[in-house]
């Protein structure tokens, strides 16, 4: 189990009771007391939901359902949990319906999916202040066919916390989503190609098609630390970029307003000065 804080092998034939939000657990998986769909519903299950993002819908659904009783596993996605092993408990009838072999069967199912889901972990740096940022295989499904992962860190410092504007500028967003890989993955990247002064650029993997219509230009001074990205009014559609500073007459790649799309704003500006040309740059999207 990981994020515990005890020494290695510490945990062998214990129970450790922690009281939070399982949303926010750090460890291998957590159990979601599911619907029969899989399909996320109120309680546990909806925040459950809510939290790991779209893909653990969209996995969920493959899965077919489940049967009271049963349990499947899936990838975590957002969440900082790696698995979610999702199982369906009985509803109460008055207790003659089988309801207590049922709920022991939740446990079972539970323990023996992910006794058989044992995975062997290789990561290229464990130090301090790293995080995950990638995985091979890349899907949940091709990971526990091989019963093994491989993980690659990052240095905290280059992952920004970034908030977007989907209502004002929802094209752009999904864009912005889709080309750093935050339509997949729960972290999303972009390399810094070009910095100077209180500009810099990024690039991230534009697919040939993909339009970035005009929207949510700026109508007066751009504010500091918003996030731009090139229309196709001008050359380099879909550069991003961040600007430092406000400005009145261009917009945060350095172009004139016509050519600037707003979209968000960076969070983490204090991370900002550490960056440097070339840096591949990690993103997260919080509400």
């Amino acid at each position: 189990m990981r994020g515990t804080g005890l020494p290695p092998g510490s945990m062998a034939g214990r129970l450790i009771v922690v009281e939070g939000d399982i949303t926010e657990q750090e460890v291998d998986a957590i159990v979601n007391p599911a619907n029969p769909t899989l399909l996320g519903g109120g309680g546990a299950d909806g925040a459950i939901h809510r939290a790991a993002g779209p893909g653990l819908r969209e996995e969920c659904r493959a899965l077919g359902g489940c049967a009271t009783g049963e349990a499947k596993i899936t990838g975590g996605y957002h969440l900082p949990a790696r698995f979610v092993i999702h199982t369906v408990g009985p509803i109460w009838q008055g207790g003659g319906q089988g309801e207590d072999d049922l709920l022991s069967e939740c446990y079972r199912s539970s323990l023996r999916l992910a006794g058989e889901r044992g995975l062997a972990a290789t990561i290229d740096d464990g130090g301090p202040g790293r995080v995950v940022v990638d995985q091979e295989p890349g899907t949940t499904l091709e990971m526990l066919a091989a019963r093994k992962v491989r993980l690659a860190t990052a240095p905290e410092g280059k992952v920004l916390a970034v908030r977007l504007f989907p209502e004002e500028a929802p094209q752009t967003s999904q864009v912005f989503r889709e080309i750093t890989g935050l339509t997949r993955h729960a972290l999303g990247k972009m390399r810094l190609f070009f910095r100077f002064e209180d500009i810099s650029l990024f690039k991230g993997e534009l697919r040939e098609g993909l339009k970035v219509l005009p929207e949510h230009t700026p109508q007066g001074e751009v504010p500091a630390w918003s996030l731009g990205m090139t229309n196709d009014a001008r050359r380099g559609a879909g550069t991003v970029g961040i600007r430092a500073a406000s400005h009145g007459e261009f917009g945060p790649t350095a172009e004139p307003f016509e050519g600037s799309n707003i979209f968000g704003l960076l969070l983490d500006t204090g991370k900002f000065a550490g960056l440097r040309e070339k840096d591949m740059v990690y993103v997260k999207e919080v509400p």
